[in-house]
């Protein structure tokens, strides 16, 4: 049922709203222009090649702010379906306008906490499930049993990573140990080092000798001769 007490309520409610928007429309239009003056002087000044590709718009926020002024001047009676529709143009620019505008401050976070602990502390208790309660504690310890696993697995093979390594940086010589002097100051990764590796130093193998040593010729030509 209309009231007048109702009727003001809502003239006070409209008429906030939109002044709520037009300093936020104010705010934003400050903030983007000293944006592009920063971008201008810096082009100015040689730093960048194009004051263009990263301006921020200001026009259609500002026909959006004289549509939020004839909110309050021009028009006398309250016109929801024009503010919402202006709260349209402003979501076209910028998204997270509402997030943006209305937030709770850090003292009403803190009383709406301290309300939901309360009334979570004061709800019905359930009875004590504890075939629950110790399928649950049994995933808990079988959760940090697998990542102390994992991560002890990660330590070892970051070890043997290493000692693959180490033998290949010993193994290393002109060309090679220049290569992994560069990847290393470079911040490339052990395996990859270790990878680049395998594909440049080649494993050794036995050479065979060019005479065969004997403590004595004449057993020597003996086994020859045989």
């Amino acid at each position: 049922m209309w009231s007048r007490s109702s009727s003001a309520a809502a003239d006070r409610i409209y008429h906030g709203r939109v002044n709520d928007l037009l300093e936020f429309l104010d705010d934003e239009i400050k903030r983007r222009g000293q944006h592009n003056r920063s971008l201008a002087n810096a082009y100015a000044a040689g730093e960048i090649d194009s004051c263009i590709n990263k301006r921020q718009w200001t026009d259609t926020l500002q026909k959006t702010r004289t549509r939020l002024r004839n909110c309050l001047k021009v028009l006398k009676v309250q016109n929801p379906i024009l503010l919402l529709d202006i709260e349209r143009e402003i979501a076209l620019d910028i998204p997270t306008w509402a997030g943006d505008l209305y937030k709770r401050s850090e003292y009403a976070q803190q009383e709406l906490t301290a309300e939901r602990r309360m009334a979570y502390a004061a709800r019905k208790r359930r009875p004590l499930d504890e075939d629950f309660f110790a399928a649950r504690q049994a995933k808990v310890y079988a959760r940090i049993a697998a990542e102390k696993a994992a991560r002890q697995e990660a330590a070892r093979q970051q070890e043997a990573l290493l000692a693959t390594l180490t033998e290949h940086i010993d193994a290393a010589t002109g060309p090679e140990a220049l290569l992994v002097a560069k990847q290393m100051m470079a911040g490339v990764t052990p395996q990859q080092i270790v990878n680049e590796m395998h594909h440049h130093i080649q494993p050794s193998s036995p050479v065979a000798p060019d005479y065969v040593e004997v403590d004595n010729d004449e057993e020597f030509r003996q086994e020859v001769t045989a």
